[in-house]
């Protein structure tokens, strides 16, 4: 299993849940996701020198869909991630590759500290096993 799908597997496999509901997000997860992978797209897009209006005509898509996937307003269908990634020449993972703003290492702890505050418990325990997952024990 690579790490994105362990990573994965466990923020969405939390106990208490039945299977169907470990399985699927919740609305505001859905939305925080697909404006994550939207922002990736489009600075992957940028970075490689295209207009929407380019990337869309090679991938065979409307630049207003291409538009609305960028902003998060659409879910954009696996076919579409293969399409964009191969017009972009990077593997479909790297959609995924959501990386934090370079902070300096105290600013992270900070940052990490004022959302666990403001976070549900439940949230919290999820964050607990994902940090035990990858090794970092308490």
């Amino acid at each position: 299993m690579d790490r994105i799908s362990q990573v994965l597997s466990v923020y969405w496999d939390v106990p208490g849940r039945s299977l169907a509901a470990n399985n699927r997000a919740t609305v505001d997860q859905k939305d925080k996701i697909k404006a994550l992978v939207g922002d990736r797209m489009q600075s992957l897009r940028k970075a490689k020198g295209l207009t929407q209006g380019e990337l869309s005509e090679r991938v065979g898509i409307s630049d207003k869909y291409l538009s609305n996937v960028e902003c998060g307003r659409e879910n954009p269908t696996l076919d579409t991630l293969l399409g964009v990634a191969a017009a972009l020449g990077v593997p479909i993972w790297e959609f995924f590759a959501i990386q934090e703003a370079s902070l300096s290492d105290v600013d992270k702890v900070k940052t990490a500290q004022s959302l666990l505050k403001k976070a549900a418990p439940k949230d919290v325990d999820i964050v607990l096993r994902l940090l035990r997952e990858i090794g970092i024990k308490p």
